[in-house]
């Protein structure tokens, strides 16, 4: 056994040297090596991984047109209509006058009517496995496993205001249901329809759009409970995440967002410096939340307000969390509550490492440095310590971690230590740390392309973490060089941007000269060809890229082939008939039709 232990930790470490290796090479290339690359797959009508070459280099060069063009046409030839339509979009709000815009916008209007045509598609297929389902089965509501199908995809129908497509699914639902059903489905209600339609215009920014369809619901109870509550809920979303605080305010006056929402909105206030308004909302929740406060009080702690962060600790409903305990001084009983922190059914070893790092973060800002590294230490013992057991069965016994847990867990504890680092001067140090951690951290991942992605999440992640820490910390020495490791050029200029504001407030003239001659040769590279005379069209094209990163999350959006593989591989034909394939085909059309919602209402906005 203890033989077979040595051979599986070492083909462990084996695959994890291999997929640094890739990830590290793909990280040293130029952006010319990267467009190369891009050119040479593309020739070869290898789209993937063209795809793959030319998002590496817009992320080294995020403002140049060119790359945005190369991007929308490789995913333009793979089948990915939202995405290439997204970046023809940017493209052309960095280069508005281009001498192919004429042709852009034609290609523009020929992908939005494919993807409606796609989109069709997909129900059809979901419609044609539904067929296949045998009529009889157990459902929740005795209708049958064929009927069930049927008006799940009339709900996905509703959801892109297809509601002729519903009608159809059900009227299909009622020809195959079983054992005599005279039921109705809620989905056949117009009021609800409109009601969940304007909702999804809503969430896609649609605010015009949600309101005209809301206003066709005749039921009061629906207006008054949805339209004027969920809507006003999603329009104060949009109008704070915009940064329109004032303009928030206004609606707050007179309404109460759900209490989720709520500390979410609390948290964007005091982002942005409005403390009051955040701290009214916290007291207006109808529950309170413990961790919103938590929040705000690290959030101060971290603007070196130490009085203000107390207030808020000891403001804290719960007087059980570590986080809180340390921040009022409570340090003792913080280690011992630390110390007996067990991983339950709906925790994670990550999650639990996380509130470790957070503590040892919290010190430093207060000063403590003996038991900020205590912290980190306590960490790395808890992991070793093997202290488990779901919290769902008190009566289970304990068992200890497994070795891929730990080694897991030990990863997140890297970004701990990596505060302690930098805290200590050691940006090098905590820069290493980042990269061991994130490759630790995803050694769960089983397929390499899973497992490069996860680790260059978390790498992204934790540089950014320990860069807004060492700024925070007044070190824009330390900050500058964790910002020069970022591959993405955005990023590292946005923190360049800030490291330059602390350079002035300390009044270092040199330093803060060179950087911006640094900043200005950065933009230089970043946006080759762009329109000069429109310099401030870069909100919109950091608008469309953000679309382009946001609707690139759905595999569905980015790579329906290896979607449908995956629905193939996980369908499971039981009971359960929503694990069926139609569903996941369903699920599809859903998505790709609310992408385009989100593309038609940014138009409003950007065109």
């Amino acid at each position: 056994m203890r033989t077979l232990n040595v051979v599986l930790a070492c083909i462990i470490l084996f695959m994890m040297c291999f997929v640094h290796a890739g990830w590290a090479r793909e990280k040293m290339l130029t952006t010319q090596e990267l467009l190369d690359k891009g050119k040479d797959a593309a020739q070869k009508k290898d789209w993937p991984q063209a795809i793959n070459y030319y998002t590496q280099a817009q992320k080294k060069a995020y403002l140049s047109p060119q790359i945005m063009y190369n991007l929308a046409v490789v995913h333009s030839r793979a089948g990915n209509e939202l995405l290439a339509n997204v970046w023809f979009r940017a493209y052309l709000g960095a280069v508005p006058e281009a001498a192919n815009a004429g042709q852009v916008k034609a290609e523009i209007a020929r992908l939005e009517k494919t993807t409606e045509d796609k989109m069709k598609r997909l129900f059809q297929q979901a419609e044609q496995l539904a067929e296949q389902l045998p009529t009889a089965g157990e459902t929740s509501d005795s209708k049958g496993r064929r009927a069930t199908a049927f008006e799940d995809i009339a709900a996905h129908r509703v959801m892109v205001g297809d509601f002729t497509g519903a009608d159809e699914d059900l009227v299909k639902m009622k020809q195959v249901a079983v054992g005599g059903y005279k039921g109705t489905s809620t989905w056949e209600d117009i009021d609800t329809r409109n009601e969940i339609f304007s909702g999804i215009l809503a969430d896609a920014g649609d605010i015009d759009g949600a309101m005209l369809i809301s206003e066709k619901i005749k039921n009061e109870k629906k207006k008054n409970e949805y339209c004027c509550k969920g809507l006003t809920e999603k329009i104060l979303m949009i109008t704070v995440r915009s940064g329109d605080l004032e303009g928030a305010k206004k609606i707050l006056e007179k309404y109460t967002p759900e209490s989720y929402k709520t500390s979410e909105i609390a948290k964007t206030f005091a982002m942005k410096g409005d403390f009051t308004t955040a701290e009214n909302l916290a007291k207006r929740l109808k529950e309170p939340d413990s961790w919103l406060y938590i929040y705000l009080a690290e959030l101060q702690l971290s603007r070196g307000n130490i009085s203000e962060a107390k207030r808020y600790a000891c403001a804290c409903p719960d007087p059980e969390p570590a986080e809180a305990m340390i921040i009022k001084g409570e340090v003792e009983t913080a280690f011992q509550e630390l110390d007996n922190i067990k991983m339950g059914a709906f925790s994670t070893i990550g999650g639990v490492c996380s509130s470790f790092n957070d503590i040892t973060k919290d010190l430093i800002y207060l000063g403590d440095m003996e038991n900020a590294e205590r912290s980190a230490k306590l960490c790395t013992e808890w992991i070793a310590s093997s202290k488990k057991r779901h919290i769902s069965y008190p009566s289970e016994e304990k068992y200890a971690l497994s070795d891929k847990e730990k080694e897991c867990g030990n990863g997140y504890a890297q970004l701990g230590k990596a505060y302690l680092d930098v805290e200590n001067g050691k940006a090098n140090d905590a820069l290493k740390r980042i990269e061991k951690g994130s490759h630790l951290a995803a050694i769960f991942k089983t397929s390499k392309a899973e497992k490069e992605a996860e680790i260059e999440a978390k790498d992204f992640e934790w540089r950014c973490n320990i860069c807004d820490f060492a700024i925070s910390r007044g070190k824009p020495e330390a900050a500058e060089r964790i910002a020069d490791s970022f591959i993405q050029s955005r990023e590292k200029i946005e923190f360049l941007k800030r490291i330059l504001d602390v350079y002035e407030s300390k009044k270092d003239a040199a330093n803060a000269e060179r950087l911006k001659q640094k900043i200005a040769s950065l933009m230089a590279e970043v946006r080759v060809g762009w329109d000069q005379q429109n310099p401030r069209r870069e909100v919109v094209v950091n608008a469309w890229i953000d679309a382009a990163n946001d609707l690139s999350k759905e595999l569905a959006v980015r790579d329906l082939q290896t979607y449908f593989s995956e629905v193939v591989k996980n369908s499971v034909q039981d009971e359960y008939v929503s694990w069926g394939p139609y569903w996941r085909v369903s699920i599809a059309a859903e998505n790709i039709g609310k992408g385009l919602f989100k593309i038609r209402a940014m138009n409003k906005v950007y065109r």
